[in-house]
């Protein structure tokens, strides 16, 4: 870690607290973090923005346990670009991941079911075409699991299945993303384990190579 990345830490530390520190000494080393760490974590306009954009790290995180290579994205004017891209793994397999932190409060639907379908149809277009990418919904609304029925595992469930109908009944409207990964509670953070769901789209183009499919799968 060289000296600019060492400081970039420490004053990401100084406002989330020391118990980051193994997951930021981490991630700071992959290519473009220091930017990340820079505009998106330490130059963030409030908490709230920050805590969204810390939800990135843990995929990065997490990919980097698992033998990969992470770069962040940076953005670029009048183009909207994913979070990460992933590589390393399977022999000309790089993917991208979109991360995006779910919110009901605000949203025109009413239904988990609903909005998550509308967040994945949302956010694929941040991934680039003619590319593998992943679109990962993280951190559900304290409100909804706090509603008791109304954020348990059934509505994820619908909306994979919802998802599964909308690809298969138009599968050239559906080229990507090639997956959705789906955090299950908002009681998990970096290091901490938490249940995932994961939906692979077969009819994603270019398709997602059996092996990476399966490396995905194993992950969450």
């Amino acid at each position: 870690m060289n000296d600019e990345a060492r400081q970039l830490v420490e004053k990401y530390l100084q406002l989330v607290g020391d118990e980051h520190r193994p997951v930021a000494e981490r991630v700071v080393r992959c290519r473009d973090a220091p930017w990340y760490f820079r505009e998106k974590l330490i130059g963030a306009p409030s908490h709230d923005a920050r805590k969204d954009h810390a939800r990135v790290l843990k995929y990065a995180y997490n990919f980097l346990l698992n033998g990969a290579a992470v770069a962040f994205i940076r953005e670029q004017k009048n183009r909207q670009t994913p979070d990460l891209m992933i590589d390393g793994l399977v022999e000309q397999a790089r993917f991208f991941v979109e991360v995006k932190k779910f919110r009901l409060v605000g949203s025109s639907s009413s239904h988990p079911a609903s909005k998550i379908v509308s967040t994945v149809e949302g956010k694929r277009g941040q991934l680039p075409d003619n590319e593998l990418g992943l679109v990962a919904i993280d951190n559900f609304d304290i409100e909804l699991e706090s509603d008791g029925e109304a954020m348990t595992h059934d509505p994820i469930e619908q909306a994979l299945a919802e998802l599964e109908r909308l690809a298969s009944e138009n599968r050239s409207g559906w080229k990507k993303p090639n997956g959705v990964i789906i955090a299950a509670s908002t009681s998990g953070g970096i290091g901490v384990s938490i249940p995932h769901f994961v939906w692979l789209n077969k009819q994603a183009e270019p398709p997602l190579p059996t092996e990476l499919a399966e490396w995905i799968r194993g992950l969450f």
